[in-house]
């Protein structure tokens, strides 16, 4: 082998063995750059997660609830009766339930001034709409007056005076005039006037 040869020779022998360690050198460097490359995009990822609000920092803030002040009440307070109240009252139960074809006209209750023991006086004023005759009217008047009187003996009622129109005989006058009292057994019968009952 000449010298040429040799060289030559030599020559490429060196290029293989520098080729063949740049392949082993590089490989590394390669492989630090994808390592560096994926913790780069590990850093990205991490920062592009942000944090979610939790609920409570998302819940908007509740108004405070005010009592708004309640409504006065516009309605009036229950007036208490009167002891002559209830006994007007009785009176008015009495002829809607146990009277026929009976109108009260008014009803005065005041106290028996005379007597000065806390009784009252009971003035009835009725309307008797029914056309009979003379004898049947004042029948039918003395029955229901006497009925009122003994039911009222039972309250704190001393005397009562009925007064009845009866329009049929008389559109502008009393008809009949009943007046009763009260004693220790009921209502005793002081007088019973008719005006005008003609047959």
């Amino acid at each position: 082998m000449d010298l040429r040869r040799y060289l030559f020779a030599a020559g490429l022998g060196s290029l293989l063995v520098l080729s063949a360690c740049n392949d082993d050198t590089e490989e590394p460097e390669v492989a630090a750059e994808d390592e560096s490359t994926e913790e780069a995009t590990e850093e990205e990822s991490t920062e592009e997660v942000t944090e979610e609000p939790t609920e409570e920092e998302t819940e908007e803030p509740t108004e405070e609830k005010t009592e708004e002040p309640a409504e006065e009440s516009t309605e009036e307070p229950v007036k208490e009766l009167t002891e002559a109240d209830e006994i007007k009252q009785t009176v008015e139960t009495i002829i809607e339930e146990d009277f026929d074809m009976t109108e009260i006209d008014s009803i005065e209750v005041n106290e028996n001034a005379g007597l000065q023991d806390g009784s009252y006086i009971v003035l009835p004023h009725l309307v008797w709409n029914q056309k009979n005759g003379a004898d049947m009217t004042k029948e039918m008047l003395t029955m229901y007056s006497d009925h009122l009187a003994a039911k009222l003996a039972e309250e704190n009622v001393s005397e009562v005076a009925i007064f009845w129109l009866v329009p049929y005989h008389n559109e502008d006058n009393n008809t009949a005039k009943m007046t009763y009292e009260n004693t220790e057994d009921g209502m005793a019968i002081v007088s019973h006037e008719f005006f005008g009952l003609e047959e």
